[in-house]
């Protein structure tokens, strides 16, 4: 069996964190807040013993063939590839999504707002968008998808660059 993303590419493995230390050269100065100047040696120990799946919201998250992020409850378990033939979310965004920008990965690392502005003539949008992709979803997954609304407001984060 294969987990695919919804945006029907194929998902390759967890996102994970992993320790190390990044060993210093020399200490320049400490400043009057107590921050130290420092130069990096260029080399860094992993602690491989201690990797741990990065989770949001209590989701672990998963890593399609191309980078983006998805958090389990999006993904869509099956014995083969989805046709992208009957997905309407897949013909918009040729068959994937676009690689993360800079600003969507500091927002994944917790950085800006877990807020989004839109109007309301936008919001409608992305949920009539939603619903189609979800119609979609649930046809794959052969069953009613009770948690529907964690589904849209999944989709509709991932689609306006947002992450809770």
């Amino acid at each position: 069996m294969k987990a695919f993303a919804p945006n029907g590419l194929e998902i390759r493995g967890t996102l994970e964190t992993v320790s190390g230390v990044a060993k210093i050269s020399f200490f320049n100065s400490k400043d009057a807040e107590g921050k130290i100047d420092f130069e990096y040696g260029g080399e860094t120990d992993i602690w491989w013993d201690e990797q741990k799946t990065i989770e949001r919201d209590g989701q672990r998250i998963f890593v399609d063939t191309e980078g983006n992020e998805w958090p389990e409850n999006l993904l869509i378990l099956k014995e083969e590839e989805p046709e992208m033939d009957n997905n309407p979310y897949l013909h918009e965004h040729g068959g994937r999504q676009p690689k993360p920008d800079q600003e969507s990965v500091l927002r994944s690392l917790g950085t800006p707002s877990k807020h989004i502005n839109v109007t309301a003539e936008e919001l409608a949008y992305l949920l009539e968008k939603a619903a189609t992709a979800h119609h979609e979803y649930e046809a794959k997954l052969g069953a009613k998808d009770e948690r529907w609304p964690q589904w849209y407001a999944g989709w509709i984060a991932q689609q306006v660059g947002a992450h809770s």
